[in-house]
């Protein structure tokens, strides 16, 4: 009777801990929605900066001063910094993404190897 009890409360124990892992996996999951969040915006923010260099590109009209082509170069130059900045964003979160799914593998084939262990541990003693 009392081996019967300390299985129960085992096997009890064991469903709690892995009802937390769950959730551990749940709170990677959303931390992923929020770097997915993140690089979508950095691509929006990267196409703005790209479609101002392209219409500036195909800029047609009358030859402009000096004056004129250095304030040219100067905003071209702010949006090539920026567009930089927001590819370097990009790879960041893309890090970020990929090292939250590994965690979340690694996590989950633990859970997978542990439920396949009691499984087999249960068939045994049949």
């Amino acid at each position: 009777m009392t081996e019967e009890k300390n299985g129960g409360e085992f096997r009890r124990g064991k469903l709690h801990e892995i009802t937390q892992e769950t959730e551990y996996l749940r709170c990677q999951y959303i931390d992923l929605i929020g770097q997915v969040e993140a690089y979508m915006r950095a691509i929006k923010e990267s196409e703005w900066v790209i479609d101002r260099l392209r219409l500036n590109s195909h800029r047609t009209g009358p030859e402009i001063s000096d004056g004129e082509r250095a304030d040219y170069l100067q905003k071209l130059n702010a949006d090539l910094s920026t567009l930089d900045q927001t590819l370097f964003q990009q790879h960041d979160t893309t890090r970020d993404m990929l090292g939250t799914i590994r965690q979340m593998q690694v996590q989950v084939n633990l859970l997978i190897r542990e439920t396949r262990e009691k499984e087999r541990a249960l068939q045994e003693k049949r």
